[in-house]
């Protein structure tokens, strides 16, 4: 039992003290946004209203950042929350 709970505080990280907070780089900002699916509305025209194409790759990265679209992408409905990624290949 002791072993076992050796093991267990192991895989927990000790909390930063302040020191080490200070040192420790700031994480990027998301710069994602929230989009609510309006009537008429599919992924295409939601990418290109973000990123100004409607192609594979702007779709894709829309796909990535909801898991739950990759079931079926074409049953978008009307006031569904997506996810828009900030994509650095987006123009």
């Amino acid at each position: 039992m002791r072993e076992i709970l050796l093991e267990k505080k192991r895989e927990f990280p000790q909390p930063l003290t302040r020191a080490a907070a200070a040192k420790t780089p700031a994480m990027p900002e998301d710069k994602s946004e929230v989009h609510i699916v309006a009537a008429g509305e599919t992924l295409s025209k939601i990418a290109q209203k973000y990123y100004g194409a409607g192609g594979p790759a702007q779709i894709r990265a829309i796909l990535l950042a909801n898991p739950i679209l990759d079931k079926n992408p074409n049953q978008l409905k009307i006031g569904d929350k997506v996810i828009i990624p900030a994509v650095a290949t987006a123009q």
